[in-house]
């Protein structure tokens, strides 16, 4: 039911698109959505003029088990940023039913498998968040998503080696 009514929505239902047409003109290499829907793709795909690609955070044992033959996993091949941005899903993609961190268990699960494991972020995002700015939009300063999210970017640029980080966060009331 989930999946079906995320489907639905869609660029041109939206008010503020506008929004979506000014982030995806961004010369960002990386995108990090905390929300199911396909929105960002969408956009890259309507008004980019360069192409972007899917990528979802394996947090649970059934995607680790994914196939690296299905494109939205890292695998070894990877081209890396500079050919196109990837937008990367935490908290799951709305056609990757599995990967939907939607239930307190859910939850829960996500925060212990990424509390547990000092590399969380595959190589390629490792390199992105070392050498980007950060700019995260939508969320509120107090909120548990926000703060887990936040926190465990923090600590990850506390141990790498790529120098100077810069992080930029827009609040809403």
């Amino acid at each position: 039911r989930i999946q079906r009514l995320f489907r639905e929505i869609s660029l041109s239902d939206l008010s503020d698109r506008e929004v979506y047409d000014l982030l995806v003109t961004l010369p960002m290499p990386l995108y990090i959505s905390t929300y199911y829907d396909d929105l960002l793709m969408q956009a890259f795909r309507e008004f980019a003029k360069r192409r972007a690609s899917l990528k979802i955070f394996r947090w649970n044992e059934l995607l680790k088990d994914k196939s690296s033959s299905d494109e939205t996993w890292f695998d070894s091949d990877f081209e890396g940023f500079d050919s196109h941005p990837v937008v990367f899903h935490w908290y799951g993609h709305i056609e990757h039913r599995r990967s939907l961190v939607i239930t307190e268990s859910e939850y829960m699960s996500h925060l212990y498998n990424f509390a547990g494991n000092r590399r969380i972020f595959p190589d390629q995002i490792d390199c992105a968040l070392g050498d980007s700015y950060l700019l995260f939009l939508g969320h509120r300063l107090f909120e548990l998503d926000f703060q887990v999210l936040l926190r465990a970017i923090k600590s990850h640029l506390e141990n790498n080696s790529f120098g100077d980080n810069h992080i930029a966060v827009q609040f809403v009331d």
